[in-house]
């Protein structure tokens, strides 16, 4: 069976199972510190499950981060992002998204789902680029969000000033390969 379909004419992947691969997957966050240099981070211990169905419209996307798995490349702020000022990750350990409505969008795809941070969960939508081969699925998009809507305060507590801006962009890259029937 090929596990390449074209559905209304959108080349969409077989049904089945398909599994992130964490090795070639990434989750990056983006925001503003001071207002003027941009911070970037990665969740390094990404997750997750692609089940799709016969009806594509009826698939289901799972994705989980180790919250304690951010890095940025700076010791001190690694931490901090962990800490309760942030994602508080000994408390809340996983950042995840659960899809609710999968549906096209132009030649692409809309995901929309639930994402939860710090024991909050608010709707995202994410446009997918989606690429199919014989064994291997690729997906890319992003989407923003405001922390203060995960109740995370965008300021310094010791200066009382804005030292982040409350927008962060998530950028989701993710190759998943077809699980085998029975596994």
């Amino acid at each position: 069976m090929s596990a390449i379909r074209t559905i209304e004419n959108l080349t969409v992947p077989a049904p089945g199972v398909w599994q992130i691969d964490r090795s070639h997957s990434d989750l990056r966050i983006t925001a503003r510190h001071l207002m003027l240099a941009r911070v970037r981070g990665t969740f390094e211990d990404l997750a997750g499950t692609i089940n799709v169905a016969e009806n594509p419209l009826e698939s289901t996307v799972e994705i989980e981060a180790k919250a304690a798995s951010v890095t940025t490349g700076t010791t001190d702020r690694d931490n901090h992002l962990r800490s309760a000022d942030f994602l508080d990750a000994e408390q809340y350990p996983l950042v995840t998204f659960k899809s609710t409505e999968l549906a096209p969008a132009g030649d692409d795809w809309r995901v929309t789902g639930d994402l939860t941070m710090v024991g909050r969960t608010r709707p995202v939508s994410v446009d997918l680029k989606l690429e199919v081969s014989a064994d291997t699925l690729r997906a890319e998009g992003s989407f923003v969000v405001k922390q203060t809507d995960f109740g995370i305060k965008p300021y310094s507590k010791a200066l009382g000033l804005v030292k982040v801006k409350d927008e962060v962009r998530f950028e989701l890259r993710v190759v998943a390969v077809a699980v085998p029937a029975g596994r």
